[in-house]
């Protein structure tokens, strides 16, 4: 979440924020167990103890083989069926809905690049990368890499996706070429020859060549706005 903070806005000037709730389903294990941990496992103390034995959980242990919590679904299995998850989504601040909501209506790239964030996060937690840790391996192998993605959506994720320690290995289309090109230290263009032959040429960018490539870019050089502005003015004021 603190890595998400601090990637750049993406495009419309949104933001993403992981989100979690209990599921109403087990929300009465959920609490159970919470006050076992902290009051103990008695029903009553001095203190008011865990409270009533949820009757999904008495059935376990009466050893009911109707429990749903022997199901292969049940949260005793896996904790994490416990919550419910979702990104929250903010424009300038303020917040316009869920992720879960934007489903249908929304653009390709506004589907795709909250998905890339939770692929990332979820690698980055399969890898063991701890907070703000950047040591050790972690590949990302991305085919048709950031499609229908926008030049700002693709350069936050990116950030995003290379703070949480990962190291990306992408296939795409010679056309997203200028889109990929900023931020790739090494490229292979691939050309097949019939069924049988294919030639690999392989490309290093310096990092000369990936601070030009970048230079024309909105999202990277702030100033440039104002520049041309100043520049059209000064046109304007030689015409006139």
């Amino acid at each position: 979440t603190s890595v998400l903070k601090s990637a750049p806005a993406f495009s419309n000037n949104e933001r993403y924020e992981f989100k979690h709730k209990v599921v109403d389903e087990h929300r009465s294990l959920y609490d159970f167990l919470r006050r076992v941990r902290t009051q103990g496992s008695s029903e009553e103390d001095l203190f008011g103890g865990s409270g009533d034995i949820p009757e999904e959980f008495r059935m376990l242990v009466e050893g009911d083989s109707s429990s749903p919590l022997l199901h292969e679904t049940s949260p005793l299995n896996d904790h994490r069926r416990f919550f419910s998850y979702d990104i929250e989504v903010f424009q300038d601040g303020t917040s316009v809905g869920w992720l879960s909501k934007r489903f249908g209506p929304a653009s390709g790239g506004e589907h795709r690049t909250p998905v890339y964030l939770i692929f990332g996060a979820a690698l980055a937690a399969a890898y063991g990368k701890s907070k703000g840790s950047t040591a050790g391996g972690g590949i990302m192998l991305l085919d048709e890499a950031f499609e229908k993605m926008d030049p700002q959506n693709v350069r936050a994720t990116v950030q995003y996706l290379n703070a949480l320690g990962l190291q990306l290995i992408m296939a795409g289309p010679e056309s997203d070429q200028a889109k990929l090109s900023s931020f790739l230290s090494i490229y292979y263009d691939m050309s097949r020859f019939g069924s049988r032959n294919v030639q690999f040429k392989k490309n290093v960018v310096l990092d000369g060549a990936r601070d030009l490539l970048q230079s024309d870019n909105f999202f990277v050089n702030s100033n440039l706005l104002q520049q041309e502005i100043d520049r059209l003015a000064e046109a304007d004021n030689v015409t006139g």
